[in-house]
C-alpha cells in the first residue's frame, strides 16, 4: 500500500512506527518496507501529484493508497483529531473526488486549496487531497485520505514541532487505521 505524506514532518513517526527504510530514489523520499511504501511529496498539488503519479509508476502493483497529512479544520474538531475525507472538493477546478467512510472516524470533506487556507465553507482545508485523489482514479488505485487538524483555520500558527507533536500524541490510532487499510 502507497502512504503519502508532503513532508517528513508528517511522515516521521510513521517511518518509525512502521519500520519503513530509505528506499533509492533521486526524485523522491520513498521509505519502505514489506506492506508498506511511503512517499513525501513535498507541499502543494503539483508535487502531490507528480509523486503519487511517480510511484505508482514505479511500483505498478499497488492497489491502494493513502494520503496522510495536517490540514485546517472548523473548531467542532480537535487539534490532534484525525479525520477521514469521504469527500474531497478542489477549489481551483471544483472538481469532487469521493473516498469511502471510515467506521470510527468524522467522516468530513474538505477542500484543497492553492494557499494555505484562512476560511473554508469545507469541514476543513488542506493542499495535496484532490491532486492525489486525481491521480490514483487515473491510475485505478483506491484511495483514501486521512487528516490530523493541525489549526482553525490560522496557517500562521503552524509549526512543524506543533504538527509532530500532534501526530506522535495520536501514532497508535494513525498507524492502526493505516494498517487496517493494508
Amino acid at each position: 500500500m502507497l502512504i503519502h505524506t508532503a513532508t517528513y514532518t508528517e511522515a516521521k513517526e510513521l517511518i518509525k512506527r512502521l519500520e519503513l527504510k530509505r528506499a533509492d530514489s533521486r526524485l523522491f523520499k520513498i521509505y519502505q518496507n514489506e506492506a508498506f511504501i511511503l512517499i513525501i511529496s513535498g507541499i502543494g498539488k503539483i508535487d502531490a501529484a507528480a509523486a503519487t503519479a511517480y510511484a505508482l509508476t514505479r511500483y505498478p502493483h499497488i492497489e491502494k493508497a493513502v494520503n496522510f497529512g495536517s490540514c485546517a479544520a472548523k473548531r467542532e474538531f480537535q487539534l490532534g483529531q484525525l479525520l477521514n475525507a469521504k469527500k474531497i472538493v478542489d477549489m481551483d477546478d471544483h472538481k469532487v473526488y469521493r473516498s469511502s467512510i471510515c467506521d470510527g472516524l468524522p467522516n468530513i470533506t474538505i477542500g484543497t486549496y492553492s494557499e494555505p487556507a484562512t476560511k473554508s465553507k469545507f469541514d476543513a482545508a488542506d493542499m495535496e487531497a484532490s491532486a492525489f485523489a486525481k491521480v490514483c482514479i487515473r491510475f485505478g488505485v483506491e484511495f483514501r485520505s486521512f487528516k490530523i487538524v493541525s489549526d482553525w483555520f490560522e496557517p500562521n500558527s503552524v509549526s512543524s514541532k506543533l504538527v509532530q507533536s500532534l501526530i506522535l500524541d495520536n501514532i497508535d490510532e494513525i498507524s492502526n487505521i493505516l494498517i487496517s487499510q493494508k
